[in-house]
Formats: structure tokens, sequence, C-alpha cells
């Protein structure tokens, strides 16, 4: 009966796009479905241990002779923080399919792709990697990439990584900005609208800017002014514009 129960636990938790394995103390290894098929034998993977305060984006491109450059699209997820438990190892199995005449061995060449948004409602800010899935029959070893995903709330030109280990095991440690308001929210409504250039333009003709919260400053030149409601208005144009 026992065996019974678990056997039907394991193939409810495996119905979904993410299975779970290895269950220990609240924490698991899960599997991540791709969105193409993989015929061809497994031979590596990719780990993302990832955050409880952002959602991480993952997208994951397989390149061959006939798509070269860009690749094409194996993985496409979106690992959402409600299902994300502090010890959680998300997996990403990748096969080779490749043949490298000049290694003599067969390979799989992917472009990783790993996304955090800056702010809560902006789009995500890419980390790119160009990866080597080896043969396993050759190498007689899986190959792995573990991304472990940190955050800072200091402003980042781009994504900073650090990178560890040989060339088919590395860990590569991630920081991504994640900053809890929206540039230009005047109002802290928790959203940028039209109402926010007004409200700054409010509080400047009432003489109150100095009680305009600091990220009011939209266009960042370091100080509040008529600049950046004029600022705010001109993106919600444009961002009006591209829909």
């Amino acid at each position: 009966m026992k065996i019974k129960i678990i056997k039907t636990l394991c193939s409810i938790l495996s119905s979904g796009t993410i299975m779970l394995t290895g269950i220990s103390a609240g924490a698991a290894e899960k599997i991540i479905n791709p969105v193409t098929d993989q015929p061809d034998n497994i031979c590596g993977k990719v780990n993302i241990i990832t955050t409880t305060d952002r959602d991480t984006y993952v997208s994951i491109y397989k390149r061959t002779p006939e798509f070269p450059t860009e690749g094409y699209l194996v993985y496409d997820t979106v690992i959402h923080t409600n299902e994300v438990h502090v010890s959680d190892t998300f997996v990403l199995n990748l096969e080779y399919n490749n043949f490298n005449y000049e290694s003599g061995q067969y390979e799989g060449d992917y472009i990783v792709k790993i996304g955090i948004p800056t702010y809560a409602e902006s789009q995500p800010v890419y980390y790119t990697d160009k990866i080597i899935i080896e043969d396993s029959d050759y190498t007689e070893r899986s190959t792995e990439y573990t991304y472990k995903i940190t955050l800072t709330d200091e402003e980042l030109e781009k994504p900073l990584s650090t990178v560890s280990g040989e060339n088919n095991n590395k860990t590569i440690d991630l920081t991504f900005s994640a900053i809890d308001f929206i540039p230009g929210d005047a109002n802290c409504d928790g959203k940028l609208t039209a109402m926010d250039a007004a409200f700054i333009a409010k509080m400047l003709a009432e003489q109150k800017g100095n009680e305009l919260p600091s990220h009011a400053d939209f266009n960042k030149d370091g100080k509040i002014s008529a600049l950046d409601a004029a600022s705010i208005a001109r993106y919600l144009a444009e961002q009006s514009m591209n829909k």
C-alpha cells in the first residue's frame, strides 16, 4: 500500500511542466520540461539555483549547422517565486547532436539566457552564456553548468558574473539588480502612469519638490524637476505607440 501511494504521488508530480525529484527536507531537484523534443543522448544539464524574491526567466537555444548563429529554442520557462524553495535546484537536461570533426566526438552547442526583472513590472535583464555539452561516452562524465543567482539593490549596467570550475563542470555566480521601487512612480502607487507626471508637476508648483521620493528623478540627472514629468510623459507615449 505504501509503495502504491508513493507511485501515485510520483505520477502526479511528474505530469506538469516541472517535475520534482530527490525531495529532502522541503528542498527538491525540479526537472524542467523542454519545449522541443530531445531524441539524442542526454549528456549534460544546466542547473539553476535562484531566488525567492524575483521571477527567473530561462531560455536555452541549440545551435546546429541549420541554425548556426541564434540556434533554435529548446527551453523557454519562467521560474516563479512561489515555486522556489531556498534549497531548490531547477534542472534543464541537454543532449548532444552535433559531430565536432576537430575533436572527433559528438557535442551539443547551446546559448543560455537567464533574466531577472530589475523592477517589479519591468522586462527581464538577461545574462547570456555559450556552453558546450560533451559526449559523456567520450568524457566519462556528465557536463554540468550551475548558475547561482543572487540579487543586489544597487543599479548595475549588466549582470555580474564569476565563473569557477573546470571546462565541463562549471559554476557561474550571477548578480542581478533587483530594486523595489519603480523609477518615476512619484505617487508610490506601484505603477508608472500619467498620474506620476501630473503629481510631480503639482508638487513642484506647490514648492513641495523636497517631499517627492528620490526615484521621482526619472531622467536620472540627480534632481527632480519638470524635466522628469516631461520624460515620463514622453516615455509613456512611446510605450503606447509600440503596443
